[in-house]
């Protein structure tokens, strides 16, 4: 992952810039998030079997001069899915590096420009469930397919590899309002672009033997086609996103808050071709508990989606997880922040 390594580079001296400068004109805070779900968790919604767990580590820097505002931000996110079938270890880990720019108009409207990339870890499958045939190069398969082509060397032993990247755009503004109920309203429109690939030997398999060969009620030839249409596909598509975010927040004495929110993503896809019904529009709500001390702020706070991550982690969206955004998920996170 030479392009992830780069972004590290990048993004590591973007830090030690802000901190150099900060102490001069800059306004400058760094930020530590960590977000956890365990599937055992009975206060958070009922997700499917073979989500066990998700991890996600997030840290930005943000820096401020005159009207000018700048962030830049790294996460990583480790899904950990585990199926009963072939292949079991389905699991997901991706990084992502997002940068903003905003502009001060008046003391209570900022507008901003944003842009991100995401890059997944490659999934390797060294078995895939055919029905009840087992293919590929694991203990319990039934039948190994290998291939002379040299375009499937970098496999390995694996019968199938899946690439993914996905770069998005946001245009967008911020308004603080003198509301009781509300302080705050973000509308911004996000652009973002998928990119799949993936590489497998079953794909060539042109054998009028093995393609008809019976498994079940159907065909090896059938259940091939089956999981090669709920493979991502392989042209690009894109989803455009509107953004509406409102929050409020409560004081409770000089150092203790608690901050509401509400985030809605209305999505359309473009050249997606969908195997199923496809929620879109997807609600966040989070609440949050936080404490100041001095220069520091520690907050904790839940997460509830009415349609999994949908819109809010791009890169775990395709044909093969489609399925799942269409059901409830949450998660528990907590986020420090250090002002200099």
């Amino acid at each position: 992952m030479k392009i992830c390594s780069i972004k590290r580079l990048l993004f590591c001296n973007l830090i030690l810039l802000s901190l150099n400068i900060f102490a001069e004109e800059f306004n400058t805070s760094l930020s530590f998030q960590s977000k956890l779900m365990e599937n055992d968790w009975k206060f958070l919604p009922d997700v499917p079997k073979s989500f066990k767990q998700t991890k996600s580590n997030s840290v930005k820097i943000s820096t401020n001069y005159k009207k000018f505002y700048f962030d830049v931000e790294q996460n990583n996110i480790d899904l950990i899915l585990k199926r009963s079938s072939e292949p079991i270890n389905v699991s997901l880990k991706a990084e992502k590096l997002s940068s903003k720019i905003s502009y001060q108009i008046y003391p209570d409207l900022i507008i901003y420009a944003g842009n991100h990339s995401q890059d997944a870890i490659d999934q390797k499958f060294n078995c895939y469930s055919f029905n009840d045939l087992i293919v590929g190069s694991c203990q319990n398969a039934d039948l190994n397919i290998t291939s002379s082509n040299p375009k499937y060397n970098g496999l390995g032993d694996n019968l199938v590899l899946i690439t993914g990247e996905i770069t998005s755009k946001a245009l967008g503004f911020k308004k603080t309002l003198n509301h009781r109920l509300i302080n705050a309203i973000d509308l911004s429109y996000q652009q973002v672009d998928h990119s799949f690939n993936w590489l497998s030997p079953i794909e060539d398999i042109s054998s009028p033997i093995l393609l008809g060969l019976n498994i079940g009620n159907s065909t090896l030839g059938e259940e091939i086609e089956k999981v090669l249409a709920n493979l991502p596909q392989r042209d690009g598509w894109q989803t455009n996103i509107l953004n509406f975010n409102a929050q409020n927040q409560y004081k409770l004495g000089s150092n203790f808050s608690i901050e509401p929110s509400i985030y809605l993503k209305f999505l359309d896809f473009k050249n997606y071709n969908n195997n199923s019904s496809i929620p879109r529009i997807n609600i966040k709500f989070r609440l949050s508990i936080s404490y100041i001390y001095k220069k520091a702020k520690f907050t904790l706070f839940g997460d509830y989606y009415h349609k999994n991550l949908l819109g809010f982690e791009n890169i775990a969206f395709n044909q093969r997880t489609e399925s799942y955004f269409d059901r409830p998920y949450g998660d528990l996170g907590l986020s420090i922040t250090l002002a200099f």
